[in-house]
């Protein structure tokens, strides 16, 4: 999914936290939530329905940079690059890097 960002916004995941679907993460951890514009992808009818919930997602997002608590891009771009070795898995960790699969079920007195 690509798109333009539109907001990004750190939180610390405080115990009995609202976001349920962060829940595998510890506890006191901080994540970015990153909001994107995806008027490209949904459909006319889609924004129609939502367009209360919209505007007002849009007027926090602008009583939040007037008080300058917004942060807009910070990495200046505006989608992950998969091809990013940050984002492969080790074949290490996946056991298919060869020479036994590794592990501890590899190490020998």
């Amino acid at each position: 999914l690509q798109g333009p960002i539109v907001q990004v916004q750190t939180v610390t995941l405080k115990p009995g936290h609202q976001f349920g679907f962060l829940n595998h993460l510890p506890e006191w951890s901080e994540a970015l939530l990153v909001e994107i514009n995806v008027n490209h992808i949904v459909s006319e009818d889609c924004r129609r329905h939502f367009k209360k919930e919209l505007a007002k997602r849009k007027a926090k997002r602008k009583a939040s940079a007037a008080r300058g608590t917004t942060r807009q891009d910070p990495m200046g771009s505006s989608f992950i690059d998969r091809n990013d070795p940050f984002f492969h898995v080790s074949p290490v960790l996946t056991g298919s890097a060869g020479g036994g699969g590794g592990g501890a079920e590899s190490i020998r007195d």
